[in-house]
């Protein structure tokens, strides 16, 4: 595997940081603002997934498979059973076929990668010193990486087209008993396989001379007069191709009940994000276990989001603030002083903002939480007046 890599010096002014930075104010605002909404929108969210898991959980109904029952129309119902499909897919282009819910053909190419990393220290007078090294070597991927973004792309440059393309079939009609399940069910249906090609598999004429098949992998160049790859070792523009395949599966479903056709039911107390559900797990599960796991997943990104939010507001304000620091790093002591000044102030404000914009969105539905997360954003608040208010050189 080749690799090499070089590196660059580039240097910026005190007064080039400082007014890069009173620009980057403008981001900083527009993070810290954004963070606001972001809360927000996430505790809706939150709110009106629990309301429509809670009223899910009660009126979700077990039923059959093998029949649909008029009654339940309109209703959230739960079921398990072999999910299949009676279609044949093919790979026209190499002749591959199989009875199956979903077929891809995945294409991998061998490129050259670019990793940058970079390190910058302070100089007195405020400038900086930037040490950047690009790092190159190659790598089998499933995208295309464009080698005219590199720092240097001479002795890297990669193919810019791919001359077979990645494809996905999908059964027109997937059954579960006597249900149709809809595209977004199907789209859960996820477990790929890969496919035996040796006794069907047909390599287009042109491409015969230049084809190696090994290990259920067709191995062609990507120029159409390149030469036959050798997968001990790879050169730039090799392609690898394979087939994987959804076979008929046992699974769980919680959806709505349209006509026999299983969708996504949409709750009456709540509107919005999440409040829609249609979910598939592999395996036989009880309609008890396939809510628990949609509460604990809303949960999750609950969580995730609340994460996000929090450091985007932090960032934020470090952003806005950046120029105290940039100003300060005229003797580079201060400037790291300073910067870490900052980033406390910056996680402790954060934190009760973030607290706060939480707080307000849940009073209505929470009291008692909210109340927790007030009494949070006033111990915040309390520390980052203390912090700004101690003596200088306090510990």
């Amino acid at each position: 595997m080749s690799v090499d890599s070089f590196t660059t010096v580039t240097h910026q002014s005190w007064f080039g940081r400082l007014k890069d930075s009173v620009v980057g104010v403008l981001f900083g605002l527009a993070l810290f603002v954004g963070s606001f909404f972001l809360l927000t929108w996430n505790e809706g969210r939150s709110v009106r997934t629990a309301r429509a898991l809670t009223e899910l959980k009660g009126a979700v109904v077990s039923v059959e498979s093998d029949r649909v029952d008029e009654k339940h129309e309109g209703q959230p119902v739960h079921l398990s059973g072999t999910a299949s499909a009676n279609q044949t897919l093919a790979d026209e282009a190499f002749a591959v076929s199989v009875e199956a819910i979903k077929l891809r053909r995945s294409v991998e190419m061998f490129q050259w990668r670019e990793e940058k990393r970079q390190e910058t220290r302070e100089k007195v007078g405020g400038g900086t010193e930037t040490r950047t090294t690009y790092t190159y070597d190659q790598r089998w991927s499933s995208d295309l990486i464009d080698s005219r973004q590199f720092a240097k792309e001479e002795g890297h440059a990669n193919p810019h087209s791919w001359r077979f393309q990645r494809m996905e079939q999908i059964a027109d009609r997937v059954m579960l008993g006597a249900f149709t399940l809809s595209s977004g069910l199907v789209g859960q249906m996820n477990e790929y396989e890969t496919l035996p090609i040796a006794e069907q598999l047909k390599i287009p004429e042109s491409d015969r001379d230049r084809a190696l098949v090994a290990d259920q992998t067709v191995y062609l160049p990507n120029e159409a007069t390149g030469a036959k790859p050798d997968p001990a070792h790879p050169v730039v523009g090799d392609l690898r191709i394979k087939w994987q395949v959804v076979k008929p599966a046992v699974v769980s479903v919680i959806a709505g009940q349209a006509n026999s056709t299983l969708g996504a039911w949409q709750s009456t107390q709540a509107q919005g994000f999440g409040t829609q559900i249609e979910r598939l797990q592999y395996g036989t599960l009880s309609a008890a276990a396939m809510v628990g796991q949609l509460e604990a997943e809303n949960t999750m990104l609950t969580w995730m989001l609340r994460g996000g939010g929090y450091l985007m507001m932090a960032f934020g304000i470090g952003v806005i603030l950046r120029p105290i620091a940039v100003f300060a790093s005229f003797i580079p002591i201060f400037g790291s002083l300073t910067r870490g000044g900052i980033l406390a102030f910056s996680l402790l404000i954060a934190m009760g903002l973030s607290l706060a914009t939480i707080a307000v969105a849940w009073l209505a539905y929470r009291p008692w939480l909210a109340a927790g997360l007030i009494a949070g954003t006033v111990v915040s608040i309390l520390l980052a007046i203390r912090f700004l208010r101690r003596p200088a050189g306090a510990p």
